[in-house]
């Protein structure tokens, strides 16, 4: 189901409420995107690009 890069790291469902999430890691987002744009008419994506906090706090760190 997922293009080659793309790494699945889990998946849950809202109990009673369809919705489903998946975390998926990934190099490039364009990937992602790549991956759910055949499925566009079936269902609704959300994708949240995200990093680790330590990565955060040390960009943050080097642009003081």
């Amino acid at each position: 189901m997922f293009p080659q890069g793309v790494k699945m790291i889990g998946s849950w469902v809202a109990a009673g409420t369809g919705k489903a999430f998946t975390v998926c890691e990934a190099n490039d987002v364009k990937v992602l995107v790549e991956a759910t744009f055949p499925y566009r008419g079936l269902r609704t994506f959300e994708i949240v690009p995200v990093i680790e906090a330590e990565e955060l706090m040390k960009m943050a760190g080097s642009l003081t």
